[in-house]
């Protein structure tokens, strides 16, 4: 008999008192006012002091994280002292996923330089890199739900795999791009903004193959 393989170190860290019964508590929701210019410096410099590291550094700017398990990555502006990306994260283990997950809220300010190539930077590049596999949060607004669904079409072209989770039903499902229905057709059917389904329940996930 094989032996059962040990947890990583992010799967003993993200745990916590959490058993087989209990779902985690998810990510809380975005209380930040970053469209204020003066509440967003005075974050800036807050979260300048708890890096935890360096993902990129510039004359420009520097893109860094504070925490491990959870925390920020942000694109920090050094003229302005603002910040004009920021990725709430926070990872977690669902027994009924297999998998660590980590839930990510993500704002972001079009006009600044940087921020478009940011997307693909961070939301394509080192988030599924670092964490395997992100997931929407718990908001249901339909610009959340806009949002999320236009990256996993997006991740589906760079290879990476895209999912829908139901919370209360504890169930997860993959899309798989050789199947019959496209992805548009896949999503339409399995979203939580339909008249049959709870919307609150849905979260949408991206993830490395």
């Amino acid at each position: 008999m094989l032996a059962a393989p040990s947890l990583t170190w992010r799967e003993k860290n993200t745990m916590h008192d959490e058993d087989a019964a209990t779902d985690p508590v998810e990510i809380a929701p975005w209380s930040q006012r970053l469209h204020d210019g003066p509440a967003n410096r005075a974050f800036a410099a807050q979260q300048l002091m708890r890096q935890h590291a360096v993902i990129e550094r510039t004359a420009d700017y520097t893109i860094f994280r504070t925490g491990e398990a959870e925390g920020w990555i942000l694109l920090y502006l050094i003229r302005s002292q603002e910040v004009g990306y920021a990725v709430k994260y926070q990872t977690r283990c669902w027994p009924w996923m297999n998998r660590p997950v980590t839930q990510c809220i993500l704002w972001r300010y079009p006009a600044t330089r940087y921020v478009l190539a940011m997307t693909r930077r961070i939301f394509f590049g080192y988030l599924p890199e670092s964490f395997r596999t992100i997931m929407s949060d718990s908001r249901k607004e339909p610009s959340g739900h806009d949002f999320w669904v236009a990256r996993m079409n997006s991740a589906i072209d760079l290879d990476l795999r895209v999912g829908v989770a139901d919370m209360n039903a504890h169930s997860l499902e993959w899309f798989d791009p050789a199947g019959s229905l496209c992805f548009e057709a896949w999503i339409r059917q399995r979203n939580g903004y339909g008249p049959t389904r709870d919307q609150q329940a849905i979260r949408y996930l991206i993830s490395v193959p």
